[in-house]
């Protein structure tokens, strides 16, 4: 539920910033049409992403290692050997 004392919290949320040696993400909770999202920046990259509740409900059903599966080919550095037949 998203009462006023709610949006009043939301315009002044604090970064989060998570950091390991490989990548960096910070992410703000806005308010955004009807409700709120996360507002999320790689700084490396400069990519950002608005995510809704219903993408973040989706993303947390996803195991462990279909989200690495996603990640070998789309971070730089992060390039995994593959197994070949035989």
């Amino acid at each position: 539920m998203n009462t006023v004392t709610d949006q009043q919290n939301v315009d002044h949320e604090p970064e989060l910033r998570i950091a390991n040696e490989f990548a960096e993400a910070v992410v703000r909770r806005v308010a955004h049409g009807n409700g709120t999202r996360l507002h999320v920046v790689a700084p490396r990259s400069g990519a950002e992403s608005m995510i809704d509740a219903v993408v973040l409900e989706a993303l947390a059903a996803v195991p462990a290692e279909e989200l690495t599966a996603i990640l070998v080919g789309t971070v730089p550095g992060n390039d995994r050997p593959t197994a070949t037949p035989g």
